[in-house]
């Protein structure tokens, strides 16, 4: 299998829920680049109290210790760097002499033609597990994603994909998913709130204080104009033990208010929450993406062309402001954002708990 080229930077932060006996508090994988042009992992973890780890591997995602290998043990440091694994996502385990396992892997996929195709796995929860990796991804437009791309993917085994996109985004930028066979869901509708946005913008009258404010407005729609494809969303979590994928445009705003209802299920910390949101920012150059010549010749992006580089940051960014300001207006206009979830997109106490047996785990 051949190894995909573009070797991004990629990092993921844990923090762990906290556990009397616990010794493992945080940990994180990023990838970047090596020499002989292979890429490497680097683990970093915190300790309660010093220790010995062991690291095993795995490809797969819900692998018992027993039917994992093992990488190294007995460190006492807090930080281990392995080459990478071309072409294979591989998981890691670190196993504390007292205390719970963690597991972690590089959120952000390596993928060449990819946009913010990510893992939302490795997050704890309230009830002391840790949400899954390797069964939920979120994303930006596939368009772009190469066969090379789609050999990697092919390990996913993703049987549910489920597009926010309006329909002249899909006509414009097609998904032709290509790893295996995998249930495509989307809905035909006009995107009148980034239409508004733009002319804003190209009225020469904005400003940068205005374009940000507006989309501070426009996290609080897209709640509601999603509401369709987020139900469908919950009842196929709910009713399928697919991998599961979901994807926008950019990857950032509607997948992200999606990612953020999901890990509120459940029961991530509001703070990991925001986080999350967030790192589309460290993922992506969207600036380029969305302004380069071939940019340019997508419909879709062309506008972005016509617009001063100060009035689109608002528009690219990942503002932990825009994400808490869609919590803020769910909670004023519904109590909490669960109630916003059981009420208006009808998932059901039921539905919560399949949810959560299937996507939670305690690793052992």
């Amino acid at each position: 299998m051949n190894k995909p080229t573009l070797l991004l930077s990629l990092a993921v932060s844990i923090t762990a829920s906290s556990f009397a006996n616990a010794q493992i508090q945080s940990v994180s994988a990023e990838r970047s680049d090596a020499t002989n042009n292979r890429s490497s992992i680097k683990l970093n973890w915190a300790m309660a109290k010093p220790g010995a780890i062991a690291i095993y591997y795995s490809e797969n995602p819900e692998a018992s210790i027993t039917d994992s290998l093992l990488l190294a043990e007995g460190i006492t440091a807090t930080d281990f760097e392995t080459l990478d694994f071309p072409g294979k996502r591989v998981y890691f385990t670190l196993v504390p002499d007292a205390g719970k396992a963690k597991r972690v892997a590089p959120r952000l996929l390596p993928l060449q033609g990819g946009r913010n195709f990510r893992d939302i796995g490795g997050y704890a929860t309230a009830d002391g597990r840790t949400v899954k990796w390797g069964q939920v991804f979120r994303s930006g437009v596939m368009h772009d994603i190469t066969d090379t791309d789609y050999r990697y993917l092919d390990q996913l085994e993703v049987g549910t994909i489920v597009d926010f996109r309006s329909t002249d985004e899909r006509k414009e930028e097609p998904t032709n998913w290509r790893a295996g066979d995998a249930d495509y869901i989307a809905r035909d509708y006009v995107d009148e709130g980034s239409n508004d946005l733009f002319a804003s913008m190209l009225s020469g009258n904005a400003t940068v204080a205005m374009m940000r404010s507006q989309m501070t407005d426009l996290y609080h729609e897209i709640a509601y104009q999603q509401a369709l494809a987020y139900t469908v969303m919950f009842d196929e979590l709910a009713g399928t033990n697919d991998t599961f994928a979901y994807n926008c445009s950019a990857g950032k705003d509607r997948a992200g208010i999606a990612t953020a209802l999901i890990l509120t299920v459940l029961g991530v910390n509001r703070d990991e929450i925001i986080h999350d949101y967030s790192l589309s920012d460290d993922y992506v150059d969207y600036l380029s993406a969305f302004t380069s010549e071939d940019a340019e010749s997508n419909p879709n992006y062309a506008m972005l062309s016509q617009i001063p580089t100060d009035l689109l940051e608002p528009l690219l960014a990942s503002h932990p402001e825009y994400i808490e300001s869609a919590f803020e207006s769910l909670e004023r206009e519904h109590g909490s954002v669960m109630n916003f979830i059981q009420s208006e997109l009808k998932v059901t106490n039921e539905e919560i708990a399949t949810i959560r047996d299937r996507l939670l785990e305690t690793v052992n």
